[in-house]
């Protein structure tokens, strides 16, 4: 009963309606996540400081997206990337960020971004 109350109320609304892009984006990496295993304490979990811009975003009404390598080409459509925990960048994945930055965008990265590349050997 509590659902056919929804579905025909402000759900409704919420559902139909698309969110709005505020043009930020988080890129996450299989490769930095690994990194944070390799027992080097310099390579920080991912989640280590993305769940502190994931919570920000929902405490102030504002919409993200994660970026992986397959969905790179879409880093035209943001205007700040946050590289959380990437501590392995691939030749690919640097290609695109320089792009970006040269676009126009705006690039925030933790601790040790780009150590080494992404088949763990330092650049």
């Amino acid at each position: 009963k509590d659902l056919e109350n929804l579905r025909g109320g402000i759900a409704q609304l919420l559902i139909e309606n698309k969110l709005k892009p505020d043009g930020i984006a988080i890129w996450e990496n299989y490769e930095s996540m690994k990194a944070s295993q390799l027992g080097d304490p310099r390579f920080i979990q991912t989640t280590d400081s993305s769940m502190a811009i994931i919570k920000f975003c929902y405490q102030n009404a504002l919409n993200f997206d994660y970026v992986v390598k397959r969905t790179l080409d879409k880093l035209k459509n943001y205007k700040i990337l946050f590289l959380c925990g990437a501590s392995a960048i691939g030749e690919t994945e640097r290609k695109a960020f320089l792009k970006f930055v040269k676009n126009g965008g705006t690039i925030v990265a933790d601790m040790n971004p780009g150590m080494m590349n992404s088949s763990y050997k330092t650049p």
